[in-house]
């Protein structure tokens, strides 16, 4: 499937730089969020969050919405990616070193410091232009993926990780993960984070990073 959706970025990436417009572009810093969301704005706090980058896209006739959060670290991007995704349909599939995830109505991703969310329509043809975007987004601003931000256990953890793996940075974020952990871990967002992992037979690993 990899190879399928590159494919398509390759066939479409030639016009994609000439179909773009940007209608509508706004930025918020801090708690400026709070002017962009309420109610979920103190978890994107608690995860380094530093600045947001919201444009609305016109591209080859569809509507999108693309946030680009910038965070403290790759591992807090990481971390607010994992408990945003949702019902995936294919992940893990378009970005060398980051991690992605495409869903009916959106595609979301994590590189470098950056999570991103593009929100498309409802019609079969709209996804392909998300991954446009988000190709010529990593490409033009030469966002990577840098290092390695996960404990070393994890990485005998069976792939692809999007959708199975999360990291909560604080109670607020495991809360968000598993509600019933956050008593089992008190010192949670002061001495350590956490992450957790769901193995394909529901049994579920909890890892702590300092």
């Amino acid at each position: 499937m990899k190879w399928l959706l590159r494919i398509i970025v390759f066939i479409l990436f030639t016009d994609s730089l000439h179909a773009q417009e940007v209608t509508k572009e706004r930025t918020y810093e801090g708690k400026g969020l709070y002017g962009f969301m309420n109610g979920g704005s103190d978890l994107f706090l608690e995860y380094g969050f530093k600045s947001l980058n919201v444009k609305d896209i016109s591209y080859n006739g569809y509507n999108y919405s693309m946030e680009i959060y910038t965070m403290d670290s790759p591992r807090d991007a990481f971390g607010i990616y994992s408990i945003h995704i949702f019902k995936p349909i294919i992940v893990d599939s378009l970005l060398d070193g980051g991690f992605d995830c495409l869903s009916k109505y959106e595609l979301q991703a994590a590189t470098g410091n950056k999570y991103i969310s593009i929100v498309f329509g409802d019609s079969p043809d709209a996804y392909k232009g998300a991954i446009i975007l988000l190709s010529n987004y990593v490409q033009k601003d030469s966002v990577q993926f840098v290092g390695t931000f996960m404990p070393d256990e994890i990485a005998d953890f069976p792939k692809p990780l999007s959708g199975r793996l999360k990291y909560a940075k604080g109670e607020l974020g495991l809360s968000s993960i598993d509600e019933e952990a956050v008593e089992a871990y008190p010192e949670i967002g002061k001495e350590y984070g956490l992450w957790v992992f769901e193995y394909p037979d529901g049994s579920v690993k909890y890892v702590k990073q300092l």
